[in-house]
């Protein structure tokens, strides 16, 4: 099974928070260093949230091959670079039937 998905970057999530809160501070300094009407503009800018793109794309698969269960995950932004990659794996080991069991339980 394999599969791949578009969502947010960790990385450019905090980035653009970083920035935007940087951008409110600056605001909240300069009150009263700058017109009434051109401190109201930048204020209603920055009432809302940064809006995010879905710029991570995450590859991923899982499954038993050969007796061993292996899950697969890499995720990769396409503005800022960021790479994430996860690998595990462990062996399955199937119990083996007990005929005594199996025969007294029919």
């Amino acid at each position: 099974m394999s599969a791949d998905n578009w969502t947010k970057c960790p990385k450019c999530v905090a980035s653009a928070i970083s920035k935007w809160k940087a951008k409110c501070s600056s605001l909240e300094q300069s009150y009263g260093k700058m017109s009434a009407s051109e401190y109201m503009s930048k204020h209603l800018e920055l009432q809302s949230a940064p809006c995010f793109e879905d710029t991570l794309r995450e590859d991923y698969e899982q499954g038993i091959n050969d007796g061993v269960y292996s899950v697969s995950y890499s995720g990769s932004c396409a503005a800022c670079g960021f790479e994430y990659q996860h690998n595990f794996s462990e062996s399955v080991h199937a119990p083996l039937e007990n005929k005594e069991v199996n025969s007294n339980n029919s």
